[in-house]
């Protein structure tokens, strides 16, 4: 029996009328490959397949080297894995995003706390600028710990000056059946 890697395999291009290539890929069977383009792909309109070629290699991961190699090398338009100009631009694509979220954000967070995002946000990193997110969600739940203390005290405090439970309430802006909550 054959082993899968070892079937030859083709690496094809599919041009427009033009010549302009729009798609590289590999297969060892190129008319139900080519079918499967046809019935799946929007710009399958746009091939001209007399200017369709076929490069054929010993094996699939020899193709794939090559596959990955002619993307990077020859940008084309429909193609998103390994291509170095589409990965620019969803990378482009996902700060926008990440920067629109944010924005959403301001007015709603403390000052401290937009500034500390803010801040991250500005990494070019993206490893670096998600280690470091990560790291300001992993020492927040030791921060609401510590800030409920706080709060804790100061309800205890106002307790202790005899003010009441709706008093309480009506100075923080919660509804006094919150008050004994905010102790723990």
């Amino acid at each position: 029996m054959t082993h899968p890697a070892a079937v030859p395999t083709a690496l094809y291009r599919l041009r427009d009328s033009d010549g302009q290539l729009l798609y590289v890929g590999i297969t060892s069977t190129p008319a139900s490959r080519m079918g499967a383009h046809r019935r799946e792909k929007p710009w399958w309109s746009e091939v001209d397949p007399a200017r369709t070629t076929y490069d054929w290699l010993p094996d699939r991961p020899t193709a794939e080297r090559a596959e990955v190699a002619t993307i990077a090398q020859e940008s084309p338009r429909y193609n998103v894995a390994d291509n170095p100009a589409e990965r620019a631009a969803m990378v482009a694509r996902a700060r926008e995003v990440s920067r629109a979220r944010l924005a959403s954000y301001a007015g709603d967070l403390p000052a401290e706390w937009e500034a500390a995002a803010d801040a991250i946000e500005a990494v070019e990193d993206p490893a670096e600028r998600a280690r470091l997110a990560g790291q300001q969600l992993a020492d927040a739940p030791v921060q609401q710990k510590a800030l409920r203390a706080v709060r804790g005290s100061a309800v205890r405090e106002m307790q202790a000056g005899g003010l009441s439970n709706a008093e309480i309430a009506r100075r923080l802006g919660v509804h006094r059946n919150r008050v004994p909550q905010l102790l723990t």
